[in-house]
């Protein structure tokens, strides 16, 4: 009886280390698909990052862009501000306003005539002047 306790008490602990040893290699197992896990993780919080960071830059792009829109807008009103409305016809190249103050020009009209009276001659060459 006390042999085959011995014998018992071997097998058992043979069974034990290979218990342990099995639980040696799914802890080993396990820990390199940890590291195989986190060593993803570590790559894909690097991309997203780096994409984040693209985003900013998209942003302040986009931002800049709109800035400008805004401040050509602006300057667009006050210029149409400081325009004469389409149905003015006061100024150059229009008859005199009877509620103008200033005295009509007379130099358009003679210009105009001038330019109508005015003979073009050409040299004896055949070349224009």
């Amino acid at each position: 009886m006390v042999h085959e306790y011995k014998k018992l008490f071997q097998s058992f602990e043979e069974v034990k280390a290979e218990n342990e040893s099995h639980a040696t290699k799914a802890e080993l197992v396990s820990s390199s698909e940890m590291q195989s896990a986190l060593s993803k993780l570590t790559i894909e919080n690097d991309e997203l990052r780096n994409r984040s960071y693209e985003m900013l830059n998209e942003d302040q792009r986009v931002v800049d862009i709109i800035s400008s829109w805004t401040k050509s807008s602006i300057s667009l009103k006050k210029l149409q501000g400081a325009m004469k409305p389409s149905s003015d016809k006061s100024g150059l190249g229009y008859g005199s306003d009877e509620s103008s103050i200033e005295e009509p020009s007379t130099h358009p009209q003679t210009d105009r005539t001038k330019l109508q009276t005015m003979n073009f001659v050409k040299s004896s060459t055949g070349q224009p002047e």
